[in-house]
């Protein structure tokens, strides 16, 4: 047992509190090194013995999150390095063993390609909720950047990648990968060249920085039920057992906060999309009301403040006048290729988040 100045976990907020809607169990994997988690479960998504899309197609609707989970119980591959991760855009990610958390979740989410935006959001909210679970010294540094990086303060923590592995009328197989500095000198995602006249990349930052630095609370930490705890990698789902390493027991503590908070927000954005989420980011979003950037393969495309994003997760920009011409409307930008990134002078304006809008950038 941790000694008694150990300090104790903050109770789970209510976003994050099992449900009847939640999975029974998670099948974790955990590998010393791979190319990349997220390559390994689109691999065995595109498993020539067992072909995902007519069984996808063969799956009754509706379908809830319960019952895809049912069919396809979600499976977590957790990497203590990876020589080919990626981030979003390509950009190559690099890690050390014990310094970062590595993985990808293999789902099955009950909805058609066309009816998942903003998930990305949503799993931003979930992250979130899952590190905060954690004795954070300073819980409210935490935060997000449209649409998928995790930050602390004005420094990126980490990033989500989400990928499709195929789908059908009612059901996606989905490949989300989350990776997060923990400690130590780490660059999870090379950044992007700065282009000229805007912000430079997000400098890195490691959680480390808002945890005690006594580890041993991580001894109170409950797995979430399904997944098997770092001390006992022979527990039924730990399919690659692992050499017991104490640098896993930050990373390992980290997961099981996410994948507990991640079983929740899946549930829920099954059943009701991004909405229920949007309040949520926005009031964790950095760069909420400050003036930006939206680059376009280095290239700044728009400049303006963020005032919201819509029912479809879209970045909306009031954008800067030219001269003495009046503002023009909203812009309302997609993910896509795009990066968003603090204007050079980028202060706090006084805005409010904005109400759907059809403008399109």
């Amino acid at each position: 047992m941790p000694p008694s100045s150990s300090p104790s976990l903050p109770p789970a907020p209510p976003e994050t509190a099992r449900t009847a809607d939640a999975c029974a169990g998670w099948r974790v994997e955990r590998v010393d090194a791979t190319g990349s988690t997220n390559a390994d479960l689109l691999a065995a998504f595109a498993d020539a013995a067992a072909p995902i899309r007519p069984r996808l197609q063969a799956l009754p609707a509706p379908l809830s999150w319960q019952e895809a989970c049912t069919h396809f119980p979600p499976v977590a591959r957790r990497a203590r390095r990876q020589s080919a991760g990626r981030g979003r855009l390509g950009r190559p990610w690099v890690s050390t063993p014990g310094n970062s958390l590595l993985f990808s979740l293999g789902i099955v989410m009950p909805r058609p390609l066309s009816a998942l935006s903003g998930l990305s959001l949503a799993v931003g909210v979930a992250v979130l909720d899952g590190l905060r679970r954690l004795p954070l010294t300073q819980p409210g540094r935490l935060g997000l950047k449209w649409p998928n990086d995790i930050l602390l303060d004005d420094a990126k923590l980490g990033g989500i990648l989400i990928e499709s592995a195929a789908s059908a009328p009612h059901a996606t197989a989905l490949v989300i990968g989350i990776g997060l500095n923990l400690r130590g000198d780490i660059v999870l995602a090379t950044p992007p060249a700065d282009a000229p006249g805007t912000a430079p990349a997000l400098r890195p930052a490691v959680l480390a920085s808002v945890l005690p630095a006594d580890e041993t609370w991580i001894g109170n930490l409950d797995a979430p039920t399904g997944v098997p705890s770092s001390d006992t990698p022979e527990a039924p789902g730990a399919m690659d057992a692992l050499p017991h390493d104490a640098s896993d027991a930050l990373p390992e503590a980290a997961l099981a906060g996410i994948l507990a908070a991640l079983d929740v927000a899946l549930a829920r954005f099954a059943a009701e999309g991004l909405g229920p989420f949007r309040d949520r980011w926005w009031a964790d979003h950095r760069f909420a009301a400050r003036a930006v950037s939206i680059l376009d393969h280095g290239r700044e495309q728009l400049r303006g403040t963020a005032v919201g994003i819509d029912a479809a997760g879209r970045l909306l920009i009031a954008p800067d006048a030219a001269g003495d011409a009046p503002r023009g409307p909203l812009q309302a930008v997609t993910a896509g290729d795009v990066s968003l990134r603090l204007a050079p002078d980028a202060t706090v304006p006084s805005a409010t988040p904005s109400s759907d809008t059809d403008a399109r950038a």
